[in-house]
């Protein structure tokens, strides 16, 4: 049985006509800033959990992006092969600049992340939107951040 969430996102579908949906997180999209590694493993594990069950589990026409534990390459590895396998999900989201973990998306802590996408055929999605440590820290209103956040962090 769809969810009442389920149901709006079937009905815009066939109002437009269109054929499927990929579904992103929105405020999980923050996925870098959690400190401790076991409550981003727990987190994103009930997250993808969550999506599977109440939209991608119950119609073909609704996909998912999972959120990873980047924190941790190896959870963070296990967790998208789970996703992909066993969730259904397209792929992964990762923050544009990687939150301060362990540098830019290009160090080697994200690279068994890449190989295992390679592996797996799904798609690693990068979120522009992680403005924290680009030197905006303390701007006070949201609007430049915002548009300067973005292409910064991409």
């Amino acid at each position: 049985m769809n969810s009442p969430g389920q149901k709006e996102w079937l009905a815009f579908l066939d109002e437009t006509e269109i054929e499927y949906t990929v579904l992103y997180p929105s405020a999980g999209l923050a996925v870098g800033r959690f400190v401790s590694v076991d409550w981003a493993v727990a987190a994103w594990r009930a997250y993808n959990n969550w999506l599977h069950e109440e939209f991608v589990n119950t119609s073909s026409r609704t996909k998912g992006m999972a959120l990873i534990p980047v924190q941790d390459a190896g959870e963070a590895v296990k967790e998208l092969r789970r996703a992909v396998k066993e969730l259904w999900m397209c792929g992964a989201m990762l923050p544009s600049n990687g939150e301060g973990i362990s540098g830019h998306l290009g160090v080697k802590h994200y690279w068994p992340i890449y190989e295992e996408a390679e592996k797996l055929r799904c798609c690693l999605a990068v979120h522009g939107g992680c403005h924290h440590h680009l030197g905006m820290d303390g701007f006070s209103t949201y609007y430049p951040v915002h548009a300067l956040g973005h292409p910064f962090g991409i």
